[in-house]
């Protein structure tokens, strides 16, 4: 379970659209956070539990290579909702030395990185998700 924010409540992590890679439509969405926050999404084929990574509030759910959804255009705000969201393409994932093509039956856990002040400014992380490829 993700680590209360400065909301009080902790952040969520979810997921719409499609696993399917032919497809090309999955909707990852962080919600719960605090308002007018800034924040990404991250990715990786293993999973960990790192408490407060870099002086973080929160807890890292993901292990390995991460993979971080930071490009131009990616990066969100999560504005008078507490909420941000980014479509991608589950076919082809960022990586730390290029684009990833998932294998078929690959396990991928999702989790939202975003901005936080509890009590002093930092960082703070959602729950984590995860899905299988294909």
């Amino acid at each position: 379970p993700a680590v209360p924010n400065s909301t009080g409540a902790a952040g969520v992590m979810s997921l719409g659209g499609s696993n399917i890679s032919e497809l090309g439509s999955l909707d990852l969405q962080a919600s719960g956070l605090p308002l007018d926050t800034f924040g990404f999404f991250i990715a990786s084929n293993a999973s960990d539990l790192v408490p407060m990574p870099g002086g973080s509030l929160g807890t890292l759910c993901l292990g390995g290579p991460i993979s971080r959804f930071a490009e131009p255009g990616e990066i969100g705000n999560s504005g008078s909702t507490g909420a941000f969201s980014l479509e991608i393409d589950p076919g082809v994932l960022p990586g730390p030395l290029g684009p990833i093509v998932p294998a078929f039956g690959e396990r991928w856990h999702f989790q939202a990185w975003h901005r936080d002040a509890n009590p002093t400014v930092g960082s703070n992380f959602t729950a984590g998700v995860t899905i299988r490829i294909f």
